[in-house]
């Protein structure tokens, strides 16, 4: 994940790191492990999304996606 978040970064595509698992927020340290949770917060990402995005921004977020993975 944080190869990809890199890489299209260099492209100038905006991405961050999904949102923080709720047992690793300050408040719930102490509660249940959510372990599904954990997961998808350290392998997801937020890519651009916008009311005024363009198909042509989408097309070219989405090609550069592919051609990252068909790289490695």
């Amino acid at each position: 994940r944080d190869q990809l978040i890199k890489k299209l970064n260099n492209k100038k595509i905006e991405t961050r790191p999904f949102f923080t698992a709720l047992d690793e927020q300050p408040i719930y340290l102490r509660k249940k492990s959510l372990p599904i949770s954990e997961g998808i917060s350290k392998k997801g990402i937020n890519l651009p999304s916008s009311m005024s995005i363009t198909n042509q921004e989408i097309q070219f977020i989405i090609g550069s996606i592919k051609n990252i993975i068909k790289s490695k």
